[in-house]
Formats: C-alpha cells, sequence, structure tokens
C-alpha cells in the first residue's frame, strides 16, 4: 500500500478504497508479502494511519487479512465496509474530527487509492 519512502514521510494517511473491485486475482501468499513490504515500509513514517474499504465480503475478508498481518506494527490501521466510515475515522485519528476528509486532503497530507474494476 505504500509508495516511495520519499513520499511516505509526507502522508498522514491512506484510504485504500476497494469498494467497486469487482474481481480478485491475489492470494494468501501475495497478501503476505504485501503486508511484510508495507512493515518495513512504515519505518519512514510510523504515525501514518491506513483505513482500507471493501464493500464485498470477500474483498473486506482480504482487507481484514492483510491487516491482520501487519498487526498495528508501526503504524495504526483499520477496515472499514464503507468509504463514509473510513473518512470519519481518519478525520478523528488525524485530530481533526469537525473537517471532512476533502477539507484535510488540502493540507497535502492524503493519498487515495482507488482500484476500481467494472
Amino acid at each position: 500500500l505504500f509508495g516511495s519512502s520519499q513520499r511516505i514521510t509526507k502522508k498522514a494517511y491512506q484510504i485504500c478504497d476497494f469498494s467497486n473491485v469487482s474481481e480478485v486475482a491475489i492470494t494468501k501468499y501475495d497478501i503476505l508479502a504485501l503486508a511484510e513490504a508495507d512493515i518495513r515500509a512504515s519505518e519512514a513514517n510510523p504515525d501514518m494511519i491506513i483505513a482500507l474499504v471493501g464493500e464485498r465480503y470477500l474483498v473486506f475478508g482480504l482487507s481484514r487479512e492483510w491487516n491482520a498481518f501487519v498487526d498495528d506494527r508501526l503504524f495504526e490501521t483499520m477496515v472499514f465496509r464503507r468509504i463514509d466510515d473510513a473518512r470519519s475515522w481518519i478525520a478523528e485519528k488525524s485530530g481533526h474530527p469537525d473537517k471532512s476528509v476533502d477539507q484535510l486532503q488540502d493540507t497535502q497530507s492524503a493519498r487515495l487509492i482507488f482500484l476500481r474494476s467494472s
């Protein structure tokens, strides 16, 4: 989920939105490899918070599996079924519960990932 270490240090949070993913081609071992890479990359920014969104059962379950592998080692993570819940959590955790995520994005602290298939 992380990008380059230079970009990581500037991010306060990430929202990974998998809401409209229609096909999944990933194994448990792929998820473990992603989690291990994210744990190593998190050393550059241990205070980042990450929200994953997956509405479909399979995507939600795979997101929870990634979450279990990273186990909040150096960063805090949460998995949601609805993007609005993820945005609210990010706003609360970033210390700005009165602001929307859109307002927080203006600070250049956000990285939104949208993986959508039709």
